[in-house]
């Protein structure tokens, strides 16, 4: 986990980041023949770095997010 990691990184310092880890990731569902629409999920954790210890101050999993959001599959947007 990334709690484990960060001290080594930041070396005795004093820090706070946001890490997005994506869980999932896809440009075309499997029966789409075209790149359409494209929809990931992943967690969002802030993690304050003290010296040797970090620790999760938020967490929030499960975040979902479509491109484009309001079209359905293999609808094309169309510029104006």
């Amino acid at each position: 986990m990334i709690v484990d990691r960060l001290p080594k990184l930041h070396r005795g310092c004093r820090r706070n980041g946001v890490y997005v880890e994506l869980e999932g990731f896809s440009a075309h569902s499997s029966e789409a023949a075209m790149v359409l629409k494209g929809d990931t999920k992943a967690t969002l954790r802030v993690v304050e770095v003290d010296g040797a210890e970090a620790k999760v101050m938020f967490q929030e999993a499960g975040i979902a997010a479509h491109f484009p959001p309001d079209r359905p599959e293999g609808v094309v947007s169309r510029r104006r």
